[in-house]
């Protein structure tokens, strides 16, 4: 893996994947590498303290197509396009989950981005895991 890089933008480190997927996080999120990407979690090791983990999952996959089901939503992450959906599921005594997963078509296959978090009182907006996306790309 390719060391965080301390990046122009203040208090920035970008994570750069051998298969071309970069992300750039603030200084409070770190990312692990993955067969086909990142993990994203608070830095620090807070995650070791809660039972529902923050944690943001990014994959590149290349040479393929994502399901374009009629179910997903369509946003606009700065200026690229995301399918997605959201699904609530039972959690537990923490409130119920909600799941985000999207997609992002690139020239020559996709990025899958997810998370799951719990909450007690509606469905979360999700703002992490959208501005995790608004800094991916992939080097060419």
């Amino acid at each position: 893996m390719t060391a965080p890089q301390q990046k122009a933008r203040e208090n920035t480190r970008e994570y750069i994947h051998p298969n071309g997927l970069v992300i750039e996080l603030n200084k409070d999120f770190s990312a692990k590498e993955n067969d086909n990407g990142f993990i994203v979690e608070p830095a620090g090791g807070s995650n070791q303290n809660v039972r529902f983990p923050v944690e943001i999952k990014i994959s590149l996959h290349k040479g393929k197509e994502f399901s374009n089901d009629d179910l997903l939503k369509r946003e606009d992450a700065g200026n690229r396009k995301i399918s997605y959906r959201t699904e609530k599921d039972n959690g537990g005594s923490g409130g119920e989950a909600y799941s985000f997963t999207g997609f992002e078509k690139i020239s020559d296959g996709y990025i899958k981005y997810s998370q799951t978090i719990q909450s007690k009182y509606s469905e979360p907006d999700f703002q992490t895991i959208w501005e995790t996306i608004e800094n991916t790309s992939v080097k060419k």
